[in-house]
């Protein structure tokens, strides 16, 4: 307080004390007059007298823990500021007339005292009615400190009702939490029941659906079985029409050139004819020509019978034709029938879909029913945790109530004291005016007192409702404990059940990627989805609910801690302003000083008070002590009640804190639940795009294998139709280069008897010499003839042996073309294996090398083993080849050949047909052929025609190897 305050205070004070003082002046008359003529009320109790001389004892305190009353005020008093009012030094001696200081009033019919006859008892009285003054004060300043403290005291008995009421409201609210929470629990507990049942019947329609499953596999299989068998001999019929009319093409391109072959076979034939008739006069060696002309003539005989073979099997395969035209009509009915079998394969496979589907979703639920006892399991834990502490807060509770218990009894025997006292101090300080007031602060100390009896029974009864509510949540602890150990067992029934049902799901997994490469229906795959996403969003609406009503709660617990902290900061105020109060009380003291200097102007006014004062100052005194070790009790009770308060305080800012922690912590799985729901969503929408993706690639993946085994199957089929035909054409080879050997060794059978001619016919021109002019111009007519004739006969045949190697090279062309086809194909064949066996992909152009022609010859060697030796095989050299790399070879060697002969014959300087045998043989030796030597022909002492320029030597080619040939 201010010192402006204060010295209004003091002023107000000196103006009351003026107006008593004029009151007593006024009636002191009255008084004298009425305590001479009238005696005093008899008191209740005796007076007991006391003599003058002795000093009041000094007050026995009692033991205050080494404290002195002293240090509750402070030391400077204002009783040293006053003036000492200057007193004459009269030895305190006793003498015989104090004893009626002590006395009790005069009676009525003793006289009044004169005003001269008190001065022999005036002159002690100064010093002691100032220690009496100054104790009074002291006593007071003590007693208003003790009242202040009492104040504190019971504010802090009012704030901890106010928490221990705030406690129990946070118990009702746990109470509430906790039923809450068993509500869920219940409901969880439900819903699981629901979900098992709902299990239990999808479990039931799964094996159903499984059942019906594996019908419609068996009956799918068969119908596939029936598909591929119907579509292989549909393929194979197709295709045996394909290479049908392929035959028929081949064999009328062969009767062609059979036809063509047989003209020129005939046209040959008549000259050889021409040549043998002509020969007969000549040479008897050219009847062997006309033996031959007779084989060729069995040759042919044997293509026309081979011509007949040919037209009986185009009838056949015309008949063959017909047939497969009315096979392809039952087929196509056959494939409308497989149809209608894969659209039920279809039906059927959506209603696997829809039930993969739903099992999709009770796998769902069970996951958000397993996350809902999880939850309910930490909920359970955290509300185990409330509890633990709320047991703990009720046990620091109990303990503080039993000390308030300890000291309400204390107060309870220190107020009965107190009232003893009072009533002592009531009998005898019924003439002072101070009486009344510690009347008052007597009576408000018992008010005080009635409210903190009233508060500690209020405590007393919140401790039993606490510990009702404590047995009732033990209760709940062992209820929740076993439901909790209910759910646990529960949890690994339900685990049991979902490692169950993950077994199945694997199983049906396993079906559906056995059935992927069917057919699925989006339309039905999206209803589902956006079914489930409904099912989210309303449990994104539920947990949204749920965050609401937590966030309500912990709004409410806020809002709770506010009012508390409303209710402090009052309970603080109210402090504050008791403080005020007895800053009042001590400002109304300090006015009273001057009161004091005028009580020392009026000494002998006041002097049978202060006598009176005197006698009630050892009781005061006793009581003075008294209240000193009961103020440091309360000292001792209120620093206790301040360090409970302040654990009180802590309890409070941790579940201040706590709460605030739960809170944000809420907010935080808020956060973290959108984002999950939210990166679920984004992950949902991937998988399902990228299931989508992987369903397109595994359809194309299968229609590509599809395509790719039927392709494998054809090209299969026309490489063993085109091996069959290989070895035909091998065979025609055969048995043309039969013919051409046989040929062959005829023209040169040929050539030597013209050589052998020649020579003789030089031989008969040098021998006979032309003796006379006529005989030699005969013979010269008759060599020109005989040569003409011979020139012929080489022309004719030079001519034949040019159609019959014109045949050999169409031969060999087709030969060609059909190994190029057949190694085109076996490529083919190669990479799609290959692409069957890995991932299809794109086939890289192949590079044809060696390492492919042996692979081809291995493959034709393998191929044509079973075949007849050919009569006419080639050296060492060319086995283990490919029949390319043979024919290359062949026409290189013959280039060789070629060019060495046409070399070695420009090196002679004389003409071919003027040599002898023996120089011819001295030749270099011709390359053997493979196909076009013999076994047992001399073909190095064949005789050798002369060369020209540009001839048949010098050019050779193959029209069917441009751009493969050997360059040497």
């Amino acid at each position: 307080m201010s010192e402006d305050d204060r010295a209004a205070k003091a002023a107000r004070a000196r103006a009351m004390l003026k107006k008593r003082q004029q009151q007593k002046t006024a009636g002191s008359s009255v008084a004298n007059d009425s305590r001479i003529a009238s005696p005093s009320p008899p008191p209740s109790r005796s007076y007991t007298p006391v003599n003058a001389d002795v000093h009041p004892p000094a007050p026995v305190a009692p033991p205050t823990n080494g404290r002195d009353a002293g240090d509750l005020g402070p030391t400077d008093h204002w009783l040293a500021s006053l003036e000492r009012v200057d007193s004459p030094q009269i030895p305190l001696a006793p003498s015989p007339s104090t004893p009626h200081i002590a006395s009790p009033p005069v009676s009525s019919t003793a006289p009044a005292r004169p005003p001269s006859s008190a001065g022999h008892i005036a002159s002690p009285r100064p010093v002691a009615a100032a220690r009496t003054l100054s104790q009074l004060e002291q006593e007071r300043n003590s007693l208003s400190e003790a009242a202040e403290r009492l104040k504190q005291v019971e504010t802090q008995l009012q704030q901890t009702s106010d928490r221990l009421r705030s406690e129990q409201s946070k118990t009702e609210k746990l109470q509430g939490f906790l039923e809450h929470a068993e509500s869920d629990v219940e409901q969880l507990t439900r819903e699981v029941e629901e979900h098992k049942a709902r299990i239990s019947t999808a479990e039931s329609d799964k094996n159903s659906i499984a059942r019906q499953l594996q019908t419609s596999k068996t009956e799918a299989q068969r119908t596939i079985n029936l598909l591929q068998e119907e579509l292989l001999k549909s393929q194979g019929l197709e295709e045996l029409v394909n290479r049908l009319e392929n035959d028929v093409n081949r064999l009328h391109d062969t009767l062609q050139q059979r036809d063509k072959s047989v003209s020129s076979l005939q046209f040959e034939k008549a000259a050889l004819a021409a040549n043998v008739e002509r020969l007969k006069a000549s040479e008897s060696k050219l009847r062997e020509e006309l033996s031959k002309a007779a084989g060729k003539d069995e040759q042919i005989h044997e293509l026309e019978t081979q011509l007949h073979e040919f037209t009986t099997r185009t009838e056949q395969q015309q008949q063959t034709i017909s047939l497969l035209v009315s096979e392809k009509t039952a087929l196509t009915a056959s494939v409308e029938r497989l149809q209608d079998a894969e659209t039920s394969l279809q039906e059927m496979t959506s209603q696997a879909e829809f039930e993969r589907d739903r099992s999709s979703k009770l796998k769902s639920s069970l996951d958000d029913m397993s996350q809902q006892v999880h939850t309910a399991t930490e909920r359970l834990a955290q509300y185990v945790e409330k509890e633990r502490s709320l047991i703990d807060k009720n046990r620091d509770l109990e303990r503080d109530l039993h000390e308030l218990q300890g000291t309400t009894n204390q107060l309870r025997s220190q107020v009965e004291q107190y009232q003893r006292r009072v009533r002592d101090l009531e009998e005898q300080i019924e003439s002072d005016d101070r009486a009344e007031r510690l009347e008052v602060e007597l009576q408000h100390t018992q008010d005080r007192a009635a409210e903190l009896e009233f508060q500690v029974s209020k405590l007393k009864q919140a401790q039993t409702t606490m510990k009702s509510e404590r047995d009732v949540l033990e209760g709940q602890l062992l209820k929740q404990q076993e439901a909790q150990a209910n759910w646990h067992s529960r949890q690994a029934e339900l685990e049991n059940l979902h490692k169950s049902l993950e077994q199945q799901m694997s199983t049906v997994s396993a079906e559906r990627d056995d059935l992927v490469q069917e057919k699925t229906k989006l339309q039905v795959e999206l209803q589902t989805r956006q079914t489930s996403v409904d099912e989210l969003k309303q449990k994104l609406a539920q947990t949204v609910s749920e965050l609401s009503i937590s966030v309500r709660a912990v709004q409410q617990t806020q809002a709770e801690l506010k009012s508390s902290t409303r209710r402090a900061e009052e309970a603080e105020k109210a402090q504050a302003d008791l403080q005020a109060e007895g800053i009042g009380l001590m400002r109304s003291l300090e006015e009273m000083r001057p009161k004091i200097v005028e009580l020392t102007d009026t000494k002998l006014e006041l002097s049978e008070k202060v006598e009176s004062l005197t006698k009630a100052m050892a009781a005061r005194d006793d009581t003075i002590a008294h209240l000193e070790g009961v103020i440091d009790e309360w000292r001792d009770k209120h620093s206790q009640a301040e360090s409970q308060v302040g654990e009180v305080m802590s309890t409070l800012t941790k579940e201040r804190s706590s709460s605030d922690e739960n809170t944000s912590e809420l907010q935080r799985a808020y956060a973290e639940l959108q984002k999950e729901i939210e990166e679920a969503r984004a992950s949902f929408s991937t998988l399902e795009s990228e299931r989508t993706e992987y369903r397109g690639v595994a359809a194309q993946r299968g229609h590509e294998v599809d395509r790719l085994s039927a392709s494998i199957q054809t090209y299969t089929e026309q490489l063993a139709t085109l091996r069959e035909e290989v070895e035909e054409q091998r065979e025609a080879e055969v048995n043309a280069s039969e013919v051409l050997e046989r040929t062959r060794v005829e023209m040169e059978a040929l050539r030597a008897e013209l050589a052998a001619k020649d020579h003789e016919i030089d031989r008969l021109q040098q021998a006979v010499s032309p003796t006379t002019p006529g005989t030699g111009s005969l013979d010269e007519e008759m060599l020109s003839a005989m040569r003409q004739q011979h020139d012929l006969e080489l022309s004719a045949t030079q001519s034949e042996i040019r159609s019959l190697e014109s045949s050999v090279y169409e031969a060999e062309s087709r030969a060609l073309a059909l190994q190029r086809h057949v190694a085109a194909l076996e490529d083919q064949l190669s990479h799609y294996r290959a692409a069957a066996r890995n991932a299809p992909a794109r086939a890289s152009p192949r590079i044809v090398d060696h390492s492919d022609d042996l692979r081809r010859a291995s493959f034709s060697s393998a191929r044509s083993g079973g075949l007849t030796a050919r009569p006419l095989s080639p050296p060492s050299s060319f086995e283990g080849l490919s029949a390319e790399t043979r024919h290359r070879r062949r026409v290189s060697l013959g280039m060789l050949k070629a060019r060495i002969d046409s070399e070695v014959a420009a090196a002679n300087s004389h003409p071919a047909s003027r040599q002898s045998p023996a120089a011819r043989t001295n030749a270099l030796p011709t390359v053997v052929e493979p196909l076009s030597s013999a076994p047992g022909t001399p073909r190095a002492g064949s005789p050798q025609r002369k060369t020209q320029f540009l001839d048949d030597s010098h050019i050779f080619w193959c029209h069917s190897c441009r751009g493969d040939l050997v360059i040497l």
